[in-house]
């Protein structure tokens, strides 16, 4: 990767981070540079992890940090919550490591400083944030695209950083970059040509034994952008189903809610080996005291995302004439 430059600062994440890597991005420079949380540093690390990693590996977890590989990107090494080093591979394009930095990467680096990553979007309405969280393939940022087009503003997509204030007993949602990944086939359903926009992802996916189909994915800069912490009112899981009398969304247990926002948590297969587990229930659980968790059951039939936006307003709006916290707003 020839595109390394001296260090650059930016905020994101509730972070100043002081950069070796250009982030292909709306350029957010800190105002201080003295100030730094966190520095991203290229270095060679194939040595250790040919000698810490196994076949079987998928991560290697010390106590002081969290090293993996990508094919076609980079080897990465998140240190205690303030360093990340990127050891490029051979090939590897600044936007595809820039990809798994800004979500795999800073999702780890959250979670070694004690901040809930949730995975998925969220945008604000009248002050309040609103996550958006799902599976892959779900509609995640496809309904998020929906609502900026509502005159919504956006947070961040694919890692949502939530702390607790223990001043406003809030939780706080911190912004990203500007900057929303769609796929190619979400660009047509709103009428948007791909020309012109970034390639952030490519994989072919599997149709039958004999064929397979590219998926494209764009990255899209975002004007609507909201770029202080925003207190967390709600969060909305998207499932699809293929039973169109299922469509709406749905209130969620406290059981279930707490399960939602566990299994959306981004990398939760290594909050055991972190030593996090407990830290990650209880802050969890003080999420949920603060905020409500609904189900959205949209179709896969057709594109409901306009439906969908409706469906939420109008829940927001409930929660609000029942005098909870919910508020709505253009």
């Amino acid at each position: 990767m020839n595109d390394v430059i001296n260090r650059i600062g930016y905020s994101a994440f509730g972070l100043h981070i002081s950069s070796e890597i250009p982030l292909p991005t709306v350029q957010i420079t800190i105002a201080d540079e003295s100030i730094v949380d966190v520095e991203i540093e290229i270095g060679d690390l194939s040595s250790l992890w040919s000698e810490l990693a196994t076949n079987s590996n998928v991560y290697v977890i010390k106590d002081d940090f969290v090293m993996f590989q990508l094919p076609n990107s980079a080897i990465y090494l998140i240190k205690g919550g303030k360093k990340i080093i990127v050891s490029p591979l051979e090939g590897a394009s600044l936007e595809k490591i820039c990809l798994y930095l800004n979500g795999y990467c800073m999702s780890i680096l959250l979670l070694q400083r004690k901040v809930i990553p949730l995975h998925g979007s969220a945008v604000v309405m009248n002050g309040k944030a609103y996550a958006i969280v799902g599976h892959s393939g779900a509609g995640k940022s496809t309904l998020t695209k929906a609502l900026l087009d509502k005159g919504y503003y956006f947070l961040t997509d694919d890692v949502i950083p939530v702390s607790l204030c223990t001043e406003s007993h809030q939780s706080m949602v911190m912004p990203a970059f500007p900057e929303q990944k769609l796929w190619e086939e979400s660009l047509s359903q709103f009428g948007i040509e791909s020309s012109g926009y970034p390639v952030i992802y490519e994989k072919d996916i599997k149709k039958d034994e004999n064929s397979s189909e590219k998926r494209t994915k764009y990255v899209l800069p975002v004007s609507q952008f909201s770029d202080r912490p925003v207190p967390l009112a709600g969060v909305f899981e998207i499932v699809k189903t293929e039973n169109t009398a299922d469509i709406g969304i749905y209130p969620m247990q406290r059981m279930e809610q707490l399960k939602t926002l566990i299994d959306h948590t981004f990398h939760r297969a290594i909050i055991p080996p972190l030593g996090l587990l407990d830290w990650h229930f209880k802050t969890v659980a003080s999420i949920l005291s603060r905020i409500e968790v609904f189900k959205i059951r949209r179709p896969t039939t057709y594109f409901a995302a306009p439906e969908m936006v409706s469906l939420i307003i109008q829940t927001i709006d409930k929660e609000n004439e029942d005098g909870r916290q919910y508020s709505i707003g253009s």
